[in-house]
Protein backbone atom coordinates (compact mmCIF):
# COMPACT_ATOMS: atom_id res chain seq x y z
CA UNK A 1 0.00 0.00 0.00
CA UNK A 2 3.08 2.26 0.94
CA UNK A 3 3.98 1.80 -2.31
CA UNK A 4 1.50 2.49 -4.34
CA UNK A 5 0.94 5.41 -2.51
CA UNK A 6 3.99 6.92 -3.38
CA UNK A 7 3.40 6.15 -7.30
CA UNK A 8 0.14 7.92 -7.06
CA UNK A 9 1.13 11.24 -4.98
CA UNK A 10 4.21 11.52 -7.08
CA UNK A 11 3.11 11.07 -10.13
CA UNK A 12 2.02 14.74 -9.27
CA UNK A 13 5.26 16.52 -8.44
CA UNK A 14 6.73 17.28 -4.90
CA UNK A 15 7.97 20.75 -4.09
CA UNK A 16 10.29 19.70 -1.25
CA UNK A 17 12.40 17.72 0.61
CA UNK A 18 13.22 17.73 4.08
CA UNK A 19 14.95 15.23 6.90
CA UNK A 20 13.86 14.59 10.10
CA UNK A 21 15.18 12.24 12.81
CA UNK A 22 17.60 10.99 10.31
CA UNK A 23 14.85 10.35 7.63
CA UNK A 24 13.70 12.03 4.44
CA UNK A 25 10.62 12.87 3.42
CA UNK A 26 9.35 14.48 0.69
CA UNK A 27 6.08 16.99 0.18
CA UNK A 28 3.54 16.36 -2.99
CA UNK A 29 2.25 20.03 -4.24
CA UNK A 30 -1.41 18.75 -3.17
CA UNK A 31 -0.04 18.99 0.47
CA UNK A 32 0.50 15.16 1.45
CA UNK A 33 3.84 14.19 3.16
CA UNK A 34 5.46 10.57 2.16
CA UNK A 35 8.25 9.21 4.52
CA UNK A 36 11.08 8.05 2.00
CA UNK A 37 13.64 6.49 4.61
CA UNK A 38 13.04 4.54 7.60
CA UNK A 39 16.16 3.42 8.68
CA UNK A 40 17.39 6.93 10.71
CA UNK A 41 20.66 7.04 9.05
CA UNK A 42 20.03 10.04 5.86
CA UNK A 43 20.52 13.43 5.65
CA UNK A 44 21.47 16.83 3.17
CA UNK A 45 18.51 15.86 0.87
CA UNK A 46 18.13 17.86 -2.53
CA UNK A 47 15.20 17.65 -4.96
CA UNK A 48 15.84 17.75 -8.81
CA UNK A 49 15.33 21.07 -10.51
CA UNK A 50 12.72 18.91 -12.20
CA UNK A 51 11.18 17.50 -9.49
CA UNK A 52 11.80 13.56 -10.28
CA UNK A 53 14.11 12.69 -8.27
CA UNK A 54 15.84 13.49 -4.37
CA UNK A 55 19.14 12.71 -3.51
CA UNK A 56 20.42 12.27 0.13
CA UNK A 57 23.86 11.08 2.35
CA UNK A 58 23.32 7.77 4.39
CA UNK A 59 25.84 7.35 6.79
CA UNK A 60 26.94 4.77 9.70
CA UNK A 61 28.28 6.50 12.30
CA UNK A 62 29.75 4.33 15.07
CA UNK A 63 30.39 5.55 18.47
CA UNK A 64 33.58 3.01 18.44
CA UNK A 65 35.13 4.83 15.15
CA UNK A 66 37.84 6.97 16.35
CA UNK A 67 37.77 10.40 16.33
CA UNK A 68 39.40 11.62 12.55
CA UNK A 69 38.47 8.04 11.13
CA UNK A 70 36.13 6.42 8.60
CA UNK A 71 32.52 5.10 8.69
CA UNK A 72 30.59 4.09 5.83
CA UNK A 73 28.47 6.90 3.77
CA UNK A 74 26.67 7.01 0.62
CA UNK A 75 25.13 9.09 -1.89
CA UNK A 76 21.85 7.41 -2.81
CA UNK A 77 19.59 8.87 -5.65
CA UNK A 78 15.57 8.14 -4.88
CA UNK A 79 13.37 8.44 -7.86
CA UNK A 80 9.64 9.36 -7.15
CA UNK A 81 7.79 6.04 -8.53
CA UNK A 82 10.73 3.69 -7.89
CA UNK A 83 10.42 1.41 -4.72
CA UNK A 84 14.09 1.51 -3.34
CA UNK A 85 17.15 4.29 -3.53
CA UNK A 86 20.25 3.42 -5.78
CA UNK A 87 23.76 4.28 -4.34
CA UNK A 88 25.38 6.23 -6.50
CA UNK A 89 28.72 6.99 -4.26
CA UNK A 90 29.55 4.31 -1.75
CA UNK A 91 32.29 5.43 1.06
CA UNK A 92 35.25 3.61 1.85
CA UNK A 93 35.74 1.38 4.88
CA UNK A 94 37.66 2.57 7.72
CA UNK A 95 41.15 1.65 6.37
CA UNK A 96 39.70 3.85 3.46
CA UNK A 97 39.68 1.00 1.28
CA UNK A 98 36.44 -0.58 -0.91
CA UNK A 99 33.75 1.49 -1.52
CA UNK A 100 33.07 3.61 -5.41
CA UNK A 101 36.02 2.36 -8.01
CA UNK A 102 38.01 6.01 -8.40
CA UNK A 103 40.33 5.70 -11.11
CA UNK A 104 42.75 8.63 -9.17
CA UNK A 105 43.09 6.36 -6.22
CA UNK A 106 46.45 6.18 -4.10
CA UNK A 107 47.91 8.69 -6.70
CA UNK A 108 49.76 11.77 -6.43
CA UNK A 109 46.98 13.84 -6.51
CA UNK A 110 45.11 12.01 -4.10
CA UNK A 111 47.39 9.64 -2.03
CA UNK A 112 44.40 7.48 -0.68
CA UNK A 113 42.59 4.19 -1.37
CA UNK A 114 38.97 5.26 -1.11
CA UNK A 115 36.07 7.95 -0.45
CA UNK A 116 36.31 8.56 3.30
CA UNK A 117 33.22 10.16 5.07
CA UNK A 118 31.31 11.39 1.52
CA UNK A 119 29.07 14.07 2.42
CA UNK A 120 28.49 17.83 1.86
CA UNK A 121 26.37 16.98 -1.33
CA UNK A 122 25.68 19.92 -3.86
CA UNK A 123 23.61 19.35 -6.82
CA UNK A 124 24.20 20.67 -10.14
CA UNK A 125 21.89 23.11 -12.29
CA UNK A 126 21.14 20.75 -14.83
CA UNK A 127 20.15 17.73 -12.50
CA UNK A 128 23.41 15.70 -14.15
CA UNK A 129 26.11 16.04 -11.85
CA UNK A 130 26.16 15.60 -7.57
CA UNK A 131 29.63 17.43 -6.07
CA UNK A 132 30.30 16.34 -2.81
CA UNK A 133 33.52 16.47 -0.07
CA UNK A 134 35.55 13.68 1.81
CA UNK A 135 37.64 13.45 4.58
CA UNK A 136 40.94 13.16 3.23
CA UNK A 137 44.82 15.43 4.42
CA UNK A 138 45.27 16.16 7.86
CA UNK A 139 44.75 19.80 7.56
CA UNK A 140 41.40 19.70 4.46
CA UNK A 141 39.43 17.71 2.58
CA UNK A 142 39.20 17.00 -0.76
CA UNK A 143 35.95 17.54 -3.08
CA UNK A 144 34.67 15.46 -5.48
CA UNK A 145 31.96 14.91 -8.24
CA UNK A 146 30.00 11.99 -9.95
CA UNK A 147 27.71 11.86 -13.27
CA UNK A 148 24.46 10.42 -12.14
CA UNK A 149 24.14 8.78 -15.14
CA UNK A 150 27.52 6.74 -15.53
CA UNK A 151 28.32 6.65 -11.78
CA UNK A 152 31.78 7.82 -12.82
CA UNK A 153 33.61 9.81 -10.09
CA UNK A 154 36.44 12.60 -10.77
CA UNK A 155 38.52 14.44 -8.43
CA UNK A 156 38.52 18.22 -8.52
CA UNK A 157 40.97 19.88 -5.58
CA UNK A 158 41.86 19.72 -1.86
CA UNK A 159 39.60 22.10 -0.06
CA UNK A 160 35.65 22.25 0.10
CA UNK A 161 32.44 22.98 -1.59
CA UNK A 162 30.95 26.29 0.10
CA UNK A 163 28.60 26.89 -3.16
CA UNK A 164 26.93 25.64 -6.95
CA UNK A 165 26.57 29.04 -8.75
CA UNK A 166 23.77 28.83 -11.47
CA UNK A 167 25.84 28.87 -14.47
CA UNK A 168 27.21 25.89 -12.93
CA UNK A 169 30.24 26.92 -11.75
CA UNK A 170 31.35 26.13 -8.23
CA UNK A 171 33.01 27.96 -5.39
CA UNK A 172 35.79 26.27 -3.25
CA UNK A 173 37.75 26.78 -0.36
CA UNK A 174 41.53 25.49 -1.12
CA UNK A 175 44.57 26.35 1.55
CA UNK A 176 48.27 27.03 0.97
CA UNK A 177 51.52 27.25 2.38
CA UNK A 178 52.35 31.38 2.42
CA UNK A 179 55.90 32.67 1.36
CA UNK A 180 57.39 32.72 4.93
CA UNK A 181 54.86 29.74 6.67
CA UNK A 182 51.49 30.03 7.65
CA UNK A 183 48.28 28.22 6.05
CA UNK A 184 46.20 30.45 4.03
CA UNK A 185 42.26 30.20 2.71
CA UNK A 186 41.49 31.00 -0.22
CA UNK A 187 38.11 30.74 -2.18
CA UNK A 188 38.14 30.26 -5.91
CA UNK A 189 36.12 29.82 -8.76
CA UNK A 190 36.30 26.60 -10.61
CA UNK A 191 33.69 25.49 -13.75
CA UNK A 192 31.81 22.60 -13.86
CA UNK A 193 34.51 20.05 -14.53
CA UNK A 194 36.52 21.09 -11.92
CA UNK A 195 39.20 23.63 -13.96
CA UNK A 196 39.97 26.63 -11.62
CA UNK A 197 39.32 29.96 -13.40
CA UNK A 198 39.74 32.73 -10.96
CA UNK A 199 41.04 33.69 -7.14
CA UNK A 200 37.65 34.97 -5.60
CA UNK A 201 38.62 36.17 -1.92
CA UNK A 202 40.01 35.40 1.18
CA UNK A 203 38.29 32.43 2.49
CA UNK A 204 35.83 32.48 6.12
CA UNK A 205 37.74 29.62 7.12
CA UNK A 206 40.64 31.60 8.13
Amino acid sequence: MLCFLIKLTFSQSAINVYSHMGNIYAQANDGETIQITYDGNNSEPILSKQRDFVVYVKSNEKDDIEEGGCYPTQICIYYFGTLSPIVLVQGCDSERNGGSYISYANSEKYPFGGLCNVGGIFLSPDDKTIYFGTSAWAVSGAVHYCIIATKQIYFITDGYINKVYPTGNLNISTSRIQKGGGRIWEDWLFDKNGKKIKFLKLSDMQ
